[in-house]
Protein backbone atom coordinates (compact mmCIF):
# COMPACT_ATOMS: atom_id res chain seq x y z
CA UNK A 1 0.00 0.00 0.00
CA UNK A 2 1.31 3.41 -0.94
CA UNK A 3 0.45 6.70 0.74
CA UNK A 4 -1.82 7.48 -2.23
CA UNK A 5 -3.63 4.17 -1.64
CA UNK A 6 -4.00 5.09 2.02
CA UNK A 7 -5.55 8.47 1.19
CA UNK A 8 -7.83 6.88 -1.39
CA UNK A 9 -9.11 4.51 1.29
CA UNK A 10 -9.70 7.45 3.66
CA UNK A 11 -11.61 9.36 0.95
CA UNK A 12 -13.74 6.32 0.16
CA UNK A 13 -14.52 5.94 3.86
CA UNK A 14 -15.49 9.63 4.08
CA UNK A 15 -17.89 9.26 1.16
CA UNK A 16 -19.37 5.97 2.37
CA UNK A 17 -19.93 7.33 5.88
CA UNK A 18 -20.83 10.95 5.08
CA UNK A 19 -17.77 12.06 7.05
CA UNK A 20 -18.97 10.52 10.34
CA UNK A 21 -15.72 9.71 12.15
CA UNK A 22 -17.10 6.80 14.22
CA UNK A 23 -18.70 5.22 11.16
CA UNK A 24 -15.48 5.73 9.21
CA UNK A 25 -13.54 3.85 11.89
CA UNK A 26 -15.93 0.90 11.70
CA UNK A 27 -15.95 0.98 7.88
CA UNK A 28 -12.15 1.03 7.74
CA UNK A 29 -11.91 -1.89 10.18
CA UNK A 30 -14.24 -3.90 7.94
CA UNK A 31 -12.27 -3.00 4.82
CA UNK A 32 -8.90 -3.72 6.38
CA UNK A 33 -10.16 -7.08 7.68
CA UNK A 34 -10.37 -8.18 4.04
CA UNK A 35 -6.75 -7.25 3.35
CA UNK A 36 -3.62 -9.31 3.81
CA UNK A 37 -1.50 -8.96 6.94
CA UNK A 38 1.12 -7.14 4.86
CA UNK A 39 -1.45 -4.62 3.59
CA UNK A 40 -2.78 -4.03 7.10
CA UNK A 41 0.78 -3.48 8.33
CA UNK A 42 1.44 -1.03 5.50
CA UNK A 43 -1.75 0.88 6.32
CA UNK A 44 -0.74 1.06 9.98
CA UNK A 45 2.79 2.22 9.18
CA UNK A 46 1.52 4.98 6.88
CA UNK A 47 -1.01 6.04 9.52
CA UNK A 48 1.70 6.23 12.19
CA UNK A 49 4.09 8.10 9.87
CA UNK A 50 1.39 10.68 9.19
CA UNK A 51 0.68 11.12 12.91
CA UNK A 52 4.41 11.48 13.54
CA UNK A 53 4.63 14.10 10.77
CA UNK A 54 1.78 16.05 12.40
CA UNK A 55 3.04 15.71 15.99
CA UNK A 56 4.33 19.23 16.46
CA UNK A 57 3.97 22.21 18.75
CA UNK A 58 1.97 24.27 16.28
CA UNK A 59 -0.75 21.65 15.78
CA UNK A 60 -0.85 20.90 19.50
CA UNK A 61 -1.36 24.62 20.18
CA UNK A 62 -4.18 24.68 17.65
CA UNK A 63 -5.75 21.66 19.35
CA UNK A 64 -5.51 23.31 22.77
CA UNK A 65 -7.01 26.54 21.45
CA UNK A 66 -9.85 24.96 19.44
CA UNK A 67 -10.72 22.33 22.07
CA UNK A 68 -10.09 24.50 25.16
CA UNK A 69 -7.22 22.28 26.20
CA UNK A 70 -6.12 18.69 25.68
CA UNK A 71 -3.75 16.08 27.02
CA UNK A 72 -1.53 13.83 24.92
CA UNK A 73 -4.22 11.21 24.37
CA UNK A 74 -6.66 13.93 23.30
CA UNK A 75 -4.07 15.26 20.88
CA UNK A 76 -3.63 11.82 19.32
CA UNK A 77 -7.41 11.55 18.91
CA UNK A 78 -7.42 14.97 17.29
CA UNK A 79 -4.65 13.98 14.87
CA UNK A 80 -6.73 10.92 13.94
CA UNK A 81 -9.63 13.25 13.13
CA UNK A 82 -7.41 15.48 11.01
CA UNK A 83 -6.29 12.41 9.03
CA UNK A 84 -9.93 11.34 8.71
CA UNK A 85 -10.68 14.67 7.02
CA UNK A 86 -8.44 13.66 4.14
CA UNK A 87 -5.15 14.43 2.47
CA UNK A 88 -5.88 18.06 1.58
CA UNK A 89 -6.97 19.02 5.11
CA UNK A 90 -4.08 17.09 6.65
CA UNK A 91 -1.33 18.71 4.60
CA UNK A 92 -2.90 22.16 4.86
CA UNK A 93 -2.96 21.73 8.64
CA UNK A 94 0.74 20.91 8.71
CA UNK A 95 1.52 24.00 6.63
CA UNK A 96 -0.96 26.25 8.41
CA UNK A 97 -2.58 24.99 11.63
CA UNK A 98 -4.95 27.98 11.56
CA UNK A 99 -6.65 26.34 8.57
CA UNK A 100 -8.28 23.95 11.05
CA UNK A 101 -10.32 26.74 12.64
CA UNK A 102 -12.80 26.49 9.77
CA UNK A 103 -13.16 22.72 10.23
CA UNK A 104 -13.12 22.23 14.00
CA UNK A 105 -15.40 24.71 15.71
CA UNK A 106 -16.61 24.75 19.31
CA UNK A 107 -19.89 23.22 18.18
CA UNK A 108 -18.22 20.68 15.92
CA UNK A 109 -14.89 19.83 17.55
CA UNK A 110 -14.24 16.39 16.07
CA UNK A 111 -16.38 16.18 12.94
Amino acid sequence: MTEDDFWELIETARKECDGDIAEMRDWLISELAMKTIAEIREYYLIFEQLRYKAYNRELWSACVFINCGCNELGFFDWLNCIIAHGKKVFYEAIENPDSLANIFTQENRYN
